[in-house]
């Protein structure tokens, strides 16, 4: 199909349409870089630069396309990116093709990553079942400790390690892809480990053994990597190709509190509901510290303290629980503020691109 130059193409088609229509025909080998284009060695990572008015696009579903300055599109290989002959770029260009994003196996799409949490917690909640849980006894002992703490949580670190390694979302989902936030939301998470170390010394932790001790460790690192890569690794690496910021925070950290909502049937009654309202708060918290940190690794580490020193102290004492109920609620209008602001910011972009 020979290429339409641009000025027949009428109305404009949105940047993430065509983005969307260029890697579709770039992945079926599609695209053809009009005249003046030369290739050139670039990096692995699939960048975004806003493509010359010099290239044209084949696609096998609207005929070609031809996308002007303002549109970004990702039309480049594992091996190499597009850029006029006479080598001028922007220095936004240079910016976004060493800040671009990885390409990854499996594009993300939310019911993916909502299918992902399904089947973790599918596996988790078998493994419960089959061993009998009682979640108020969890602790008491080594054999509680290990059929109810540790057993099914290692059984969904082996199921959730599979499905992100199909979906080949590991780096996007440890690593933060947007830009960090201030520097001072580090405080939020930093009372929070404070609260938990606190809670830790406050509680008693006289019953422990070592055999105890070492299940309790090796459980609390599993439930850290666990459940931060199920809703704040892959999940919000699925949310964040529908959703604005804003939308990805409140999701991820709403289905990380239902995910405890099958408590109640359990042992915990009509008192684990409240467990839900309080993992969402907490859960906030986790999410800042990947946004601030850029990496989801501290967030594993805080996770995992934080239960550590709940199950360790047999429950939260006043001081860990009124403080980290008050590190939640704040936590949750940060991330509204700082996310709303993003979520702004990132419209107006895209409407400047399309103007």
């Amino acid at each position: 199909m020979a290429p339409v130059p641009g000025h027949q193409l009428r109305g404009r088609i949105p940047r993430h349409h065509a983005a969307r229509l260029v890697r579709r025909a770039h992945s079926a080998g599609r695209i053809r870089p009009a005249e003046g284009m030369r290739r050139r060695p670039g990096p692995s990572a699939c960048p975004l630069p806003r493509v010359s008015d010099r290239m044209m696009l084949t696609t096998g579903v609207a005929g070609a396309i031809r996308l002007g300055p303002g549109g970004r599109v990702c039309a480049s290989t594992n091996t190499s990116t597009l850029e006029p002959l006479d080598g001028t770029r922007t220095r936004e260009e240079r910016t976004m093709t060493t800040t671009s994003e990885p390409t990854l196996r499996v594009a993300p799409r939310v019911w993916l990553g909502v299918l992902a949490l399904v089947i973790y917690l599918a596996v988790f909640y078998g493994v419960w079942i089959f061993n009998g849980i009682d979640y108020l006894h969890i602790g008491d002992d080594e054999d509680t400790l290990f059929k109810w703490y540790f057993a099914p949580l290692l059984a969904g670190t082996i199921v959730i390690t599979i499905v992100v390694s199909i979906y080949g979302w590991w780096r996007p989902s440890l690593f933060e892809t947007r830009k960090r936030l201030p520097g001072w939301v580090w405080i939020l998470p930093g009372l929070l480990a404070l609260a938990a170390v606190a809670n830790l010394f406050a509680g008693d932790t006289s019953r422990l053994t070592p055999t105890m001790l070492l299940l309790l460790v090796a459980g609390s690192v599993l439930v850290g990597f666990n459940e931060e890569l199920v809703t704040r690794g892959q999940l919000v690496v699925a949310l964040r190709s529908r959703f604005g910021e804003l939308g990805v925070w409140f999701f991820s950290t709403l289905l990380f509190g239902l995910i405890h909502l099958p408590n109640t049937l359990f042992g915990t009654g009509v008192a684990g509901i409240s467990q839900v309202g309080i993992t969402f708060l907490i859960g906030s918290v986790f999410y800042l510290l990947r946004r601030v940190s850029g990496t989801l690794i501290f967030a594993m580490v805080l996770h995992g303290l934080w239960d550590f020193s709940t199950f360790a102290a047999a429950k939260a004492t006043d001081f860990a629980g009124f403080g980290g109920l008050a590190i939640g609620i704040a936590a949750v209008i940060v991330a509204i503020v700082l996310t709303r602001r993003e979520s702004r910011a990132d419209k107006a972009a895209r409407t400047t691109a399309a103007a």
